[in-house]
């Protein structure tokens, strides 16, 4: 049955997607979940995002949190150029599956791809977090 709020929603999200597009500002390439060997891996696609912008937390019961920041504004962009330097935040979880050893985590961003890998073993702990390898901040 055609539901009408439901397809002006889908036009909309449609159109906002087109429009980050068309001003360069389209972001990520969402969240990939797989196993690869003995690891739990998840990819999420972050373009134009900076390791000091992203936080990687994980949570008692196996919730791994990511979060951020995306700066929208370029410096490069000469003064008479006027630009809405917003800037978007970001939060996925993701629950990591049974028998994985959350002390083993580690994360890294790279090329604009956000990588998490978790080893299988038995978990431990509450809240840590995992801070992003090849980072000081």
């Amino acid at each position: 049955m055609f539901n009408p709020v439901r397809w002006l929603v889908e036009r909309v999200r449609e159109m906002d997607r087109g429009m980050a597009v068309m001003r360069g500002e389209e972001f990520g390439s969402g969240v990939e979940l797989g196993e690869e060997g003995e690891e739990f891996v998840i990819r999420a696609g972050l373009p134009g995002v900076e390791p000091g912008d992203v936080d990687v937390a994980l949570f008692r019961r196996g919730v791994i949190a990511i979060s951020g920041i995306r700066r929208a504004g370029r410096e490069d962009v000469p003064v008479y150029d006027v630009r809405d330097l917003g800037y978007d935040t970001f939060r996925h979880t993701v629950d990591l599956p049974e028998g994985y050893d959350e002390s083993t985590a580690r994360a890294w961003l790279r090329e604009g791809v956000l990588e998490i890998r978790v080893r299988r073993g038995v978990p431990e702990g509450d809240l840590r977090r995992i801070g992003l390898e090849g980072f000081r901040g």
